[in-house]
């Protein structure tokens, strides 16, 4: 395998969910050096253009989002990341792997979080 399909492959697997739910989901990426910022997009399954994404915000500053108020119906959901310095993009453009909302079953079978006592 060369570098750059490494580089490629990594990229691919690095933004990672951390949590879902029947409408949103929460997504967390690694930190890249000399960032000041990130652009997030997305798109989903009901998009047929290749590569039409949405950009949900070009100014994040966390390594970490939350994307709210999701239909079902149009999972699943691939986002992708590209880490901004003062001027201009820098590293690889960071793609999820397809992601779904959890369904009302899932959902209601969820193990509560414990109370802090």
């Amino acid at each position: 395998m060369s570098s750059s399909t490494a580089t490629q492959d990594n990229s691919k697997h690095a933004i990672v969910l951390i949590d879902s739910d029947t409408t949103s989901l929460t997504i967390s990426w690694p930190e890249v050096p000399r960032a000041r910022r990130y652009a997030l997009e997305y798109t989903d399954a009901t998009t047929n253009e290749t590569n039409a994404y949405t950009v949900l915000s070009d100014k994040l500053t966390s390594t970490q989002a939350r994307k709210r108020n999701l239909d079902p119906k149009n999972g699943p959901f691939t986002f992708r990341v590209r880490a901004r310095d003062e001027v201009d993009f820098i590293g690889e453009m960071m793609t999820s792997d397809e992601l779904n909302l959890l369904s009302e079953d899932e959902a209601n079978s969820r193990m509560e979080a414990p109370l802090a006592t």
